[in-house]
Order: structure tokens, then C-alpha cells, then sequence
């Protein structure tokens, strides 16, 4: 019997990246920032918080802004 199971969905079964950082790309736009989708991407691939913190850092990013990426990611 199995004790654990390890699902990789992101990526594996679907590749959410395209969405994610179109949705995150939109939410900066919504502020007047423009940054590139490979930029995005790049960070992204990390992780979504270490894109949130890198653009926190870069433009200071608000919770607003996190609030629209979330909507527009659903």
C-alpha cells in the first residue's frame, strides 16, 4: 500500500506558466509597469512568491497589486 504521493501537476501534467505570468504581467500593467513576459518568466520559474518578493524589491509592489494577479490568475 502506498504511504505517499508525489503529483507534479505544474508542468508535468499542465503548463500553468503561460497563465500565471500573463495574469501577473496584466497586474503590473494595471500599475503602469512594464516588464517583459520572459523577464516574468524567469522569476516565476523559481517560484510565484520569489517573483512577488524580486518585484516588491524591483517596482514596490503592493498587496493591491498581488490581489489582481490572484483574481486574474483564476
Amino acid at each position: 500500500m502506498y504511504k505517499h504521493i508525489i503529483w507534479d501537476f505544474d508542468g508535468t501534467l499542465f503548463d500553468s506558466y503561460p497563465y500565471m505570468v500573463s495574469s501577473f504581467q496584466r497586474a503590473l500593467q494595471d500599475d503602469g509597469i512594464e516588464e517583459s513576459y520572459e523577464n516574468i518568466l524567469d522569476v516565476m520559474k523559481i517560484s510565484v512568491t520569489n517573483a512577488i518578493n524580486h518585484y516588491k524589491k524591483v517596482h514596490k509592489i503592493n498587496n493591491e497589486m498581488i490581489k489582481r494577479f490572484c483574481k486574474y490568475e483564476k
